[in-house]
């Protein structure tokens, strides 16, 4: 299972300083295809496909060593760790676990989640697979990475997941769709699911369209590394290595849940077999069939691209508690022993009516494709307005060298936080100064210690409920 913590709680909470603030109750990856043609694949509802550990000798590592299992585990390491922590000391390398080069955990951010499992146990198929007569196993091994920020802003609102996806067998996997499934659990008002159409991505949001509110939320897994194909003259990026005549796949596919009691005839059911899973992962209906917007008659392979916040165009017009959606990107060929790269991120938003939630959350998640995609920063400037209790002074010396001083103003006391970003947003490093008192500070920046190189960089600092940002320039 991913993303639950047990059958009563959700996976996922937001905001984590906030109790009953559920955000995603279960997700997982479908990957659906064929091999010498016939039908199989994985679709992980609420029930268990995958099983941990790397697969071993075409077997899944539970059957060749079960007493090793508690190997098989999610590895967690932070900033703050060390080589004496358990999950450093044991970091699997030899499964695949990134590592710097001097052979440490490669941190992608300040909290780092990293677990392998596959689809190579002889009596492990979800209900889907069971229901279709088809519960061959792909032999898929998934390499999972996911990672987050411990920061106020947007960056500490988002979290990144990567699946890495290995064909294992000795066969081809043929129009293979890579599939993210969710079960967003966002308010007891009444969550329904959307596609923006014209940015490609889909999301959940509460209360319904229509309905008066003095608060609503929404919630996106939002695509931003698409699996790769071949094309003249294209460029691609995916493990950590630029790719030539290759480009990215989009969102290809959008199926809206409105509860899995709705059955898959209706627009906003859940699929009961594989082929029905298939077709709507491939955009089409439960019966392969033409999607068609009842709005304008037109095919389309996206439902529900209206408009919830001015009530128009195509919306879902019920609700459950299985709400959610199908995110699908494919068709691609999976030779054997090839793998591809997929990358999604969670980001949540919330406010007051349903119009400035969706307006926050089409703003956070241009920003984190950006983030991504393009290396623009994720938190500089902030979505929150700029503190007017903090005043922060231009540092001194700058440019610099070997240490700068770094002069702020506070007009409260205060927690407060400072930290160092790269042009690109990357986080450098971080420092909680503590409680200070109001009135005039600094803190000196001794760069033999943090070994800046030459370039720009930000200073941000968040105190007196608020944030302050300027440039620094390091001269060696």
């Amino acid at each position: 299972r991913l993303g639950r913590h047990d059958q009563t709680m959700p996976g996922i909470m937001w905001p984590k300083t906030k109790e009953n603030s559920p955000l995603v109750f279960q997700h997982g990856v479908w990957l659906i295809g064929f091999r010498d043609g016939k039908l199989i694949g994985t679709a992980p509802m609420w029930d268990v496909n995958y099983t941990p550990g790397p697969i071993i000798d075409q077997t899944a590592a539970v059957v060749v060593d079960p007493a090793d299992s508690a190997r098989y585990r999610t590895y967690i390491v932070t900033r703050a760790s060390t080589p004496a922590d358990a999950d450093w000391k044991e970091w699997p390398v030899s499964w695949g676990a990134p590592v710097a080069e001097d052979g440490s955990p490669k941190l992608a951010g300040d909290v780092n989640c990293w677990t392998v499992y596959n689809d190579a146990h002889p009596q492990v198929h979800g209900q889907i697979e069971r229901a279709s007569d088809s519960a061959d196993n792909t032999m898929i091994e998934i390499r999972e990475s996911i990672w987050g920020y411990n920061q106020p802003g947007l960056s500490g609102d988002i979290l990144f997941f990567k699946w890495q996806i290995f064909n294992q067998s000795d066969r081809q996997l043929d129009s293979l769709v890579f599939c993210h499934w969710n079960d967003i659990d966002l308010s007891s008002f009444g969550d329904q699911a959307a596609f923006d159409a014209m940015h490609g991505y889909g999301y959940v949001y509460s209360p319904r369209a229509g309905e008066v509110s003095t608060f609503s939320r929404a919630a996106s897994f939002v695509l931003l590394q698409g699996p790769i194909i071949p094309q003249r003259g294209g460029s691609a990026f995916a493990f950590g290595r630029e790719i030539e005549d290759y480009n990215h796949l989009p969102v290809t596919a959008f199926w809206g849940i409105t509860d899995d009691s709705v059955p898959p005839h209706f627009y906003g059911g859940f699929p009961e077999t594989l082929s029905q899973a298939y077709f709507f992962i491939t955009g089409r209906r439960h019966d392969g069939s033409l999607i068609r917007n009842p709005e304008t008659g037109e095919p389309t392979p996206f439902t529900f691209s209206g408009d919830p916040a001015s009530n128009a165009g195509w919306l879902m017009s019920g609700t459950g508690g299985g709400c959610g959606y199908l995110s699908a990107s494919g068709p691609f060929t999976l030779a054997a022993g090839d793998s591809q790269e997929v990358v999604y991120a969670l980001v949540p938003a919330d406010g007051g009516a349903l119009s400035e939630t969706l307006s926050r959350l089409h703003a956070r998640v241009d920003q984190v494709q950006r983030f991504y995609q393009h290396g623009e920063p994720i938190d500089i400037p902030e979505v929150e307005t700029p503190s007017a209790g903090l005043t922060l002074e231009q540092n001194y010396p700058n440019p610099f060298g070997a240490e700068t001083s770094i002069r702020f103003d506070l007009s409260c006391e205060s927690p407060v936080h400072l930290a160092i970003y790269s042009v690109r947003g990357e986080h450098i490093a971080r420092y909680n100064l503590g409680i200070l008192s109001s009135g005039s500070h600094a803190y000196v920046l001794d760069n033999s210690i943090l070994n800046l190189s030459s370039g720009l960089y930000f200073i941000r600092i968040d105190a007196c409920q608020g944030f302050a940002v300027t440039k620094m320039i390091c001269v060696l």
